[in-house]
């Protein structure tokens, strides 16, 4: 399953959310930029990550998270972007997924792996990011209540979980080189 990216859950010890699913919908991170840009210039994060920057990327989103809501930080134990928590209430399995990764602003644009000197410099737990996984990645299979429910099990497989990855994916393109 795909969704837009950049959008978030933080989950506790106990696999329950810690306060709201972050979304970007709304002016929280309204002047994150700067608090950003007092611990890695925005063109330096433009040369470490690779993705341009937008208000609404996960990393301002965190800052705010961060600034504004006491405790969501130290009681979350897991990071896991919008699909990849549907991915969990599907299998009960929790992987973190590259493509949508891509979107946060915290991903090695080199190395392809969570960015943890970056993730180190904002303060934020390492433990929170697990390893990327990249799509055709097997999760697991729906969990024994859901696959009762439908009446049939199924295996859960990461596709490209960022939506514009997923549709260039599905594009019908013949040529091995037209991208």
């Amino acid at each position: 399953m795909d969704t837009w990216g950049v959008d978030f859950v933080l989950l506790d010890e106990d696999d329950q959310k810690v306060g709201d699913t972050v979304a970007y919908r709304d002016h929280r991170t309204d002047g994150m930029d700067q608090e950003i840009s007092k611990v890695i210039s925005e063109q330096e994060l433009y040369y470490q990550t690779g993705i341009q920057k937008q208000i609404f990327n996960t990393i301002y989103q965190l800052k705010a998270v961060q600034l504004k809501e006491q405790g969501w930080l130290e009681q979350a134990e897991r990071f896991l972007m919008i699909p990849e928590y549907f991915n969990f209430l599907l299998s009960g399995v929790k992987l973190n997924e590259y493509t949508n990764a891509t979107t946060t602003g915290l991903v090695n644009a080199k190395a392809k792996t969570w960015h943890r000197g970056l993730i180190e410099l904002l303060g934020l737990k390492q433990s929170l990011f697990s390893e990327l996984h990249l799509p055709k990645t097997s999760v697991g299979y729906l969990r024994p209540t859901i696959a009762e429910q439908i009446g049939f099990n199924c295996e859960v497989v990461l596709p490209p979980t960022h939506d514009t990855a997923s549709a260039v994916l599905a594009t019908p393109i013949m040529e091995k080189d037209a991208l």
